[in-house]
């Protein structure tokens, strides 16, 4: 496991691996808001040869129950959450190693174009929760967020019966590199690969720690989607494989840079990615008053 200079606080949602290959990458950094609005079930008759695009819930008693792919059409809008468990180790005195789960609120669009299916994510707000004790919040603004571009890849069928696969997509935030998949990210604030993406005036990407200062950093976010099964009333449930990493460029408060050990959590399975059924499309505002209807579960 690499030991990045990551600020302390920050780093509570990067999962700092190293890169891999074959990715899917979108290194451009500028992102217009769309997206998708209320959870639309409908029914499937099973003797229909081709059923209506919204399929149909399983029996209340039974929510969770998967749906063969053939019995629904995932063409459309959806509300997307996507959560990261991580432990974090610290070089600070008094503070045992802790855990942290990132939620990442996105609109999703499906699409299909000669036949394959493509997933298209916009990330519009990012919370992040943290048991280290000292009750410091971390806060990511939204312009960070809502700055990256799209991703789209393709919404494969799995190995398994009933269950989809969405490849490794790559993308950088607060640099522009030649090999978004390879090449190394930028160490120092001055390197002329860095951009000020969420145009705040600092170097990078902003995260506030209110009451204590704010760290610019820039990362590479990088995560596969498995096992994503198509369940009842309106939903898709899945592995979040993310592999991110970050560095910090530099902090307002020099008790912010020190060095942090990222590790995956003990239990993969808080790693998820969770997809709901839309009626129609929603932009990132209206996402995010209705977000604790769609993910009650966060």
């Amino acid at each position: 496991m690499n030991a990045f200079r990551c600020a302390f606080l920050l780093a509570l949602f990067a999962a700092c691996e190293p890169p891999g290959d074959g990715a899917a990458t979108n290194p451009d950094a500028s992102v217009p808001d769309a997206a998708p609005a209320d959870v639309d079930v409908d029914t499937v008759d099973p003797d229909a040869n081709r059923p209506p695009p919204d399929a149909a819930a399983p029996p209340a008693d039974d929510p969770d129950a998967a749906i063969v792919p053939g019995e629904v059409d995932l063409v459309g809008s959806w509300a997307l959450v996507t959560r990261v468990a991580t432990m974090q180790r610290v070089a600070v005195p008094g503070i045992e190693p802790y855990a942290s789960l990132t939620r990442s609120y996105a609109t999703a669009t499906v699409t299909e174009e000669d036949g394959e299916l493509l997933l298209e994510e916009r990330y519009c707000h990012l919370d992040i929760e943290s048991d280290w004790g000292t009750g410091a919040p971390v806060v990511i603004p939204d312009p960070w967020t809502r700055s990256m571009a799209p991703n789209i890849a393709p919404l494969v069928a799995g190995d398994a019966e009933g269950v989809y696969e969405r490849p490794e997509i790559v993308q950088v935030v607060g640099a522009r590199l030649d090999d978004p998949v390879s090449e190394a990210l930028p160490l120092e604030p001055d390197d002329p690969r860095v951009l000020d993406q969420d145009s705040d005036g600092e170097p990078g990407v902003t995260a506030l720690i209110p009451g204590v200062g704010a760290i610019y950093v820039v990362r590479r976010e990088r995560y596969a989607f498995h096992d994503m099964a198509v369940l009842g009333h309106g939903r898709l449930r899945g592995v979040n494989d993310d592999t991110s990493e970050q560095v910090v460029l530099a902090a307002s408060n020099p008790a912010l840079d020190v060095v942090i050990v990222v590790e995956p959590h003990p239990d993969p399975a808080l790693s998820s990615v969770e997809m709901v059924r839309l009626d129609a499309p929603l932009d990132c505002d209206a996402l995010m008053e209705r977000i604790e209807g769609l993910f009650p579960d966060g």
